[in-house]
């Protein structure tokens, strides 16, 4: 898991997420899971092995914001436009959508989520699954 329930609260007070609860019992958990599905895709598609050896701050803030976003944007009607004055969610909203850009960039290769440490290690050797030999040294042999 990317990160806990516990996280989200650096992101949304958690009274929203109490009334969240409240409305819709169990909607940030399921939230959690599905980021944690949308994040295992983008990564295997940007070339990560899964599971990963340990989870980066990175991954830990898109899925607690994307979580977050996903779970008081369901139960209020208070999630404006942007550059409307008063806003107590645009913080939220702005890096909900630096999220979605990071998680694009996660795909397509362009951020790298070990930039300072060794990167993920790889393996040396090659695994060949064929059928049995039909001719062995055996049978080659005799000729």
């Amino acid at each position: 898991m990317y990160c806990q329930r516990s996280d989200l609260n650096d992101y949304v007070l958690e009274a929203y997420l109490s009334k969240a609860e409240e409305l819709n019992p169990g909607c940030a958990d399921r939230h959690l899971a599905t980021v944690e599905e949308e994040i295992d895709g983008a990564l295997l598609q940007g070339g990560y092995a899964l599971p990963l050896e340990r989870v980066p701050g990175k991954l830990r803030h898109i899925a607690a914001v994307l979580a977050a976003y996903r779970t008081v944007s369901g139960i209020t009607s208070l999630m404006q436009e942007s550059g409307t004055a008063g806003n107590e969610f645009l913080g939220l909203q702005t890096q909900h959508k630096q999220t979605l850009k990071d998680l694009e960039d996660i795909r397509s290769g362009n951020l790298d989520l070990f930039p300072s440490s060794a990167p993920e290690p790889v393996s040396e050797r090659i695994d060949v699954k064929a059928p049995p030999r039909i001719f062995g040294d055996d049978t080659w042999g005799k000729f």
